[in-house]
């Protein structure tokens, strides 16, 4: 069942948080990277790029920028394909003046775009 494997998958990305708040930033990833690949899996893209977000700043956190902007960069590309899905203007705009993707894009070192 579809939304009972998306419940799986917001769980490890939470499981991953609160192991990377604890300070068990290895234990996160592997939370993490399970809840990236199921997410994909299943194809639940806001799952995806907010989980590759999530792990991204562990793997910072652990000195591996090379994959952290790995992780941005593919969160990046699947956020800019859901904005670019969405044509009720509102919801795009939205979505991209929240404070999850002005992180994203401020941990990538850009500005948001501006919807219009």
């Amino acid at each position: 069942d579809v939304y009972k494997r998306q419940h799986i998958a917001r769980a490890r990305r939470l499981q991953g948080m609160v192991l990377a708040a604890n300070g068990r930033l290895d234990d996160a990833v592997g939370a993490l990277e399970s809840s990236v690949a199921l997410a994909a899996q299943i194809g639940t893209h806001p799952d995806v790029w907010i989980a590759r977000c999530s792990l991204g700043q562990v793997l910072l956190k652990l000195g591996r920028d090379r994959e952290a902007e790995e992780q941005f960069m593919n969160a990046l590309r699947t956020l800019e394909a859901i904005a670019n899905n969405l044509h009720t203007p509102g919801l795009k705009k939205a979505l991209l003046a929240s404070q999850p993707v002005a992180e994203l894009y401020s941990a990538l070192g850009r500005r948001p775009p501006i919807a219009t």
